[in-house]
């Protein structure tokens, strides 16, 4: 697990004057911005908050009125995920005619993403369900009456100010079970404000067993590499989840799993020049796809689903391999196989594209369904084997015929004229073969 980390602070504003907009500089080096906010309005309790870096808008968290004191009192939060670097100029802005401020901004390293937030009117606020990889920031305010200093602050305080009467400190902890965030006011507090929210670092993969899944709606894992000496599980489910280019570089037995609505499976590499024993490639779902696959060893693909497609599968392996296909339309377009094997394909109006079985021992192509194809079939082996098809209107485009061997004491004349068409992609391969044997 890796917890995000306080970089730097802004030179914040404390106002005490009523204000339309306030500014400051902050030379940020972090890549994640964080602004604590805290206003007081006399004439507008729907007033909001706008901030910018630069000319880059901020996103607002918060905007939390705690108190209705002779003032419209609020605790507010904005943020900006990769900020600009460097030298940059904060503005924040409030949409009513003016207002009192104290504000600053604070950059963090190692966040992913942030979490929602919780507001309080209380001066301690426990906070629960935070994890180890977790920063919990606290924007703690008290509406007071007088202006000072916070005291007795129970986390790390990275910044505090006071304008007007509105006292402030900002600060954090490392996430656990359960923190508690308090503050004693330096006057008479009329009311307290809190917002407390998670900074997302990043989930490190163990090199021992580890599972990776990624749950709802079109959810994404680009490039999801298991570098694990032990066996691990990648688990994608969701509406057309997207797995492309999933390497699993592991000697041990692995299992990537793809379930949901139209999902993908571009990609799967075995270590190079290794094996992946045992392994178990399966799509389930609509309209499936496998782009890609390669192994080494005895393995099995299976394809299950409304109109599954398999596209470029090619099985390089010297030992027995299964190639399944079911649903309707399935389509698989290429498989190699050196070792005796079968490949059958079943649904509706199944297309077997470029079959090809180069193989030294008894091999068959069986196709089933109803109006099936099969595209260029060939079969090149010195033993039997056997292309079955079943189903109304069969088509075999192309075939590879071989003539007996004549024999010599015939004294016949025999011509023997074979033509044959191999179609590969746009291609079209004509061979006219004429032989004449004369009794000598």
């Amino acid at each position: 697990m890796a917890i995000p980390t306080y970089v730097d602070i802004g030179n914040g504003i404390s106002a005490s004057a009523l204000l339309k907009s306030v500014s400051w500089t902050h030379n940020i080096s972090g890549n994640f911005l964080v602004l604590y906010a805290n206003v007081a309005n006399n004439t507008n309790s729907n007033y909001t908050l706008s901030a910018t870096v630069g000319s880059t808008p901020m996103t607002v968290l918060t905007n939390y009125q705690y108190s209705s004191n002779l003032f419209y009192v609020k605790n507010c939060v904005l943020y900006l995920a990769s900020p600009p670097t460097g030298s940059q100029t904060i503005t924040l802005t409030v949409s009513a005619t003016s207002a009192y401020f104290t504000a600053n901004s604070v950059s963090y390293n190692g966040v992913v993403s942030i979490g929602s937030a919780t507001t309080s009117s209380t001066s301690s606020t426990v906070y629960t369900g935070s994890t180890s990889n977790q920063l919990v920031c606290n924007n703690f305010t008290t509406w007071s009456s007088s202006a000072g200093t916070i005291s007795s602050y129970s986390k790390t305080s990275r910044w505090s100010s006071s304008s007007a009467t509105i006292n402030v400190v900002a600060g954090d902890a490392a996430g656990g079970s359960s923190l508690t965030f308090s503050g004693t006011s330096p006057a008479t507090a009329y009311n307290y404000g809190q917002s407390i929210f998670p900074l997302n670092g990043s989930n490190d993969i163990s090199p021992a067993g580890a599972t990776i899944a990624v749950t709802g709606t079109q959810p994404s894992l680009i490039t999801q590499s298991v570098l694990s000496p032990a066996a691990a599980t990648v688990t994608v489910t969701g509406t057309e989840p997207s797995l492309v280019t999933e390497t699993v570089l592991t000697p041990a037995a692995a299992s990537a799993t793809v379930t949901g609505t139209a999902p993908k499976l571009d990609l799967i590499v075995t270590p190079p020049g290794g094996s992946l024993t045992g392994a178990l490639i399966t799509v389930t779902g609509s309209a499936p796809t496998l782009t890609m696959s390669l192994v080494t060893t005895g393995d099995t693909i299976t394809i299950t689903g409304g109109t599954p497609s398999t596209a470029g599968t090619a099985i390089l392996t010297p030992a027995s391999a299964t190639v399944t296909v079911t649903g309707t339309a399935p389509t698989l377009l290429a498989s190699m196989v050196p070792g005796s094997q079968t490949l059958p394909v079943t649904g509706g109006t199944p297309v077997l594209i470029s079959v090809s079985v180069l193989s030294p021992a008894a091999a068959a192509a069986t196709v089933t369904g109803g109006t099936p194809v099969v595209i260029n079939p060939i079969t090149l082996q010195p033993s039997a084997a056997a292309i079955t098809i079943t189903g109304s209107a069969t088509t075999i485009t192309v075939g590879v015929y071989y003539a007996p061997a004549p024999d010599p004491q015939h004294t016949a004349v025999l011509r023997h004229e074979e033509r044959t068409h191999v179609m590969f992609g746009e291609r079209i391969h004509s061979v006219r073969r004429a032989s004449r044997l004369t009794e000598a």
